[in-house]
Protein backbone atom coordinates (compact mmCIF):
# COMPACT_ATOMS: atom_id res chain seq x y z
CA UNK A 1 0.00 0.00 0.00
CA UNK A 2 1.01 3.74 -0.73
CA UNK A 3 2.47 6.06 2.09
CA UNK A 4 1.73 9.64 2.18
CA UNK A 5 5.59 9.66 1.50
CA UNK A 6 5.43 7.80 -1.66
CA UNK A 7 2.70 10.09 -2.64
CA UNK A 8 5.41 13.03 -2.08
CA UNK A 9 8.56 11.29 -3.98
CA UNK A 10 6.35 10.55 -6.65
CA UNK A 11 5.30 14.47 -7.32
CA UNK A 12 8.95 15.01 -7.78
CA UNK A 13 9.34 12.79 -10.55
CA UNK A 14 7.28 14.96 -12.85
CA UNK A 15 8.91 18.38 -11.89
CA UNK A 16 10.26 19.61 -15.34
CA UNK A 17 7.08 18.97 -17.31
CA UNK A 18 5.12 22.00 -19.41
CA UNK A 19 2.26 22.98 -18.74
CA UNK A 20 -0.77 21.81 -20.92
CA UNK A 21 -4.45 22.51 -19.97
CA UNK A 22 -5.95 18.88 -19.59
CA UNK A 23 -2.78 17.35 -20.24
CA UNK A 24 -2.13 13.43 -19.12
CA UNK A 25 1.10 13.02 -20.42
CA UNK A 26 4.40 12.94 -18.10
CA UNK A 27 6.02 15.43 -19.57
CA UNK A 28 2.48 17.85 -20.22
CA UNK A 29 -0.38 18.33 -17.68
CA UNK A 30 -2.30 20.62 -15.69
CA UNK A 31 -2.33 20.23 -11.65
CA UNK A 32 -4.95 18.07 -12.34
CA UNK A 33 -3.05 15.80 -14.54
CA UNK A 34 -0.48 15.83 -12.27
CA UNK A 35 -2.57 14.44 -9.55
CA UNK A 36 -3.53 11.97 -11.94
CA UNK A 37 -0.04 10.61 -12.64
CA UNK A 38 1.23 10.88 -9.12
CA UNK A 39 -1.73 8.40 -8.14
CA UNK A 40 -0.89 6.14 -11.29
CA UNK A 41 2.86 6.39 -10.02
CA UNK A 42 1.87 4.26 -6.87
CA UNK A 43 -0.39 2.18 -8.34
CA UNK A 44 -3.84 4.17 -7.24
CA UNK A 45 -6.69 3.99 -9.20
CA UNK A 46 -7.66 7.23 -10.91
CA UNK A 47 -11.07 8.34 -11.73
CA UNK A 48 -11.61 10.34 -15.00
CA UNK A 49 -12.92 14.04 -14.04
CA UNK A 50 -14.42 14.77 -17.63
CA UNK A 51 -17.93 16.12 -16.71
CA UNK A 52 -16.83 18.52 -14.22
CA UNK A 53 -12.99 19.29 -16.94
CA UNK A 54 -14.36 20.59 -19.75
CA UNK A 55 -12.69 23.54 -21.53
CA UNK A 56 -13.80 25.74 -19.18
CA UNK A 57 -13.97 23.65 -15.96
CA UNK A 58 -17.12 23.51 -13.43
CA UNK A 59 -15.43 23.77 -10.04
CA UNK A 60 -17.62 22.66 -7.56
CA UNK A 61 -18.22 19.30 -9.65
CA UNK A 62 -14.38 19.10 -10.29
CA UNK A 63 -13.64 19.26 -6.24
CA UNK A 64 -16.35 17.19 -5.75
CA UNK A 65 -15.44 14.52 -8.13
CA UNK A 66 -11.68 14.32 -6.30
CA UNK A 67 -13.30 14.33 -2.80
CA UNK A 68 -14.88 11.31 -3.69
CA UNK A 69 -11.38 9.57 -3.95
CA UNK A 70 -9.89 11.72 -0.82
CA UNK A 71 -10.94 12.85 3.06
CA UNK A 72 -10.21 16.18 4.67
CA UNK A 73 -6.88 16.12 6.49
CA UNK A 74 -4.28 18.12 8.21
CA UNK A 75 -1.64 19.24 5.81
CA UNK A 76 1.00 16.93 5.46
CA UNK A 77 3.70 15.13 3.21
CA UNK A 78 1.95 13.51 0.76
CA UNK A 79 -1.62 15.33 0.81
CA UNK A 80 -3.11 17.33 -1.82
CA UNK A 81 -3.19 20.96 -1.28
CA UNK A 82 -6.45 23.24 -2.60
CA UNK A 83 -4.95 26.25 -3.51
CA UNK A 84 -8.09 28.90 -4.12
CA UNK A 85 -6.26 31.43 -6.41
CA UNK A 86 -6.50 35.03 -7.41
CA UNK A 87 -10.20 36.70 -8.00
CA UNK A 88 -9.73 37.84 -10.88
CA UNK A 89 -8.94 34.49 -12.26
CA UNK A 90 -11.52 32.33 -14.40
CA UNK A 91 -10.38 29.16 -12.66
CA UNK A 92 -10.11 29.32 -8.87
CA UNK A 93 -9.21 25.99 -8.09
CA UNK A 94 -5.33 25.05 -8.12
CA UNK A 95 -3.89 21.48 -6.09
CA UNK A 96 -0.60 20.43 -5.36
CA UNK A 97 0.97 17.64 -3.45
CA UNK A 98 3.07 18.20 -0.34
CA UNK A 99 6.08 17.50 0.57
CA UNK A 100 8.78 17.67 2.71
CA UNK A 101 10.46 20.90 1.58
CA UNK A 102 7.38 22.69 -0.05
CA UNK A 103 4.55 22.13 -2.90
CA UNK A 104 4.72 20.13 -6.56
CA UNK A 105 2.62 22.09 -8.76
CA UNK A 106 1.87 22.82 -12.46
CA UNK A 107 1.14 26.06 -13.48
CA UNK A 108 0.65 27.75 -16.61
CA UNK A 109 3.66 30.40 -15.93
CA UNK A 110 6.38 27.47 -14.74
CA UNK A 111 5.02 23.99 -15.75
CA UNK A 112 5.66 21.43 -13.02
CA UNK A 113 8.11 23.15 -10.26
CA UNK A 114 9.12 21.98 -6.60
CA UNK A 115 9.10 25.16 -4.65
CA UNK A 116 8.57 26.74 -0.81
CA UNK A 117 5.26 27.53 0.37
CA UNK A 118 5.33 31.19 -0.07
CA UNK A 119 3.22 33.06 3.20
CA UNK A 120 1.01 34.57 -0.02
CA UNK A 121 0.45 30.80 -1.09
CA UNK A 122 0.03 29.69 2.68
CA UNK A 123 -3.42 31.81 2.99
CA UNK A 124 -4.48 31.15 -0.66
CA UNK A 125 -4.78 27.23 0.95
CA UNK A 126 -8.41 26.04 1.35
CA UNK A 127 -8.14 22.52 2.21
CA UNK A 128 -5.85 19.84 2.48
CA UNK A 129 -6.71 16.07 1.02
CA UNK A 130 -5.30 12.44 2.60
CA UNK A 131 -5.89 10.06 -0.98
CA UNK A 132 -8.20 7.07 0.04
CA UNK A 133 -6.03 3.94 0.22
CA UNK A 134 -2.65 5.54 1.19
CA UNK A 135 -1.23 4.62 4.52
Amino acid sequence: MATMRDIAEAAITFVGAKFEHQGRLPDRHDCLGHLALTMKAVGLEVKHHTEAYNRIPNEARLLEEIMQQADPCDEQVGCILHIQVGKKRKLKIHLGIRTEHGIVDSTWRMGTTHRRITDEMRSDIVGCYRLKGVE
